[in-house]
């Protein structure tokens, strides 16, 4: 499933939840998941959220992005709604994924990436 991909994922402590301010925290985990891969060569850098979200929340976390990433906020796009898991396969992808490594951590297995 993951051969010849790259792929990042943040894992969050209660501690990192209860420390960071809410309005902050899906901008920076965004952030965090896109860091890696800067500087971008991409003209344009389209993010998609499953769940709904305000505008007000969508144009914070693009500005977080385009701080924490060192990219011109006009490059960023925010897409969210109901049900993207099941709109767009990537985003199914990364759901699954993420489940299964939550499940994978909370029974103690060791996960490689390969």
């Amino acid at each position: 499933m993951f051969s010849k991909r790259d792929f990042t994922f943040v894992q969050l402590t209660e501690e990192d939840i209860r420390t960071t301010n809410k309005k902050d925290l899906k901008g920076l985990v965004i952030s965090s998941l896109l860091y890696p891969f800067t500087p971008f060569s991409e003209e344009h850098i389209s993010v998609y959220i499953d769940g709904e979200m305000s505008f007000q929340s969508s144009q914070y976390i693009k500005h977080l992005i385009a701080e924490y990433c060192d990219l011109e906020s006009p490059r960023i796009s925010i897409r969210s709604g109901p049900h993207y898991d099941q709109i767009y396969p990537v985003v199914n992808l990364a759901d699954e994924t993420a489940h299964y490594i939550f499940r994978s951590d909370s029974t103690g297995s060791n996960l490689s990436r390969t």
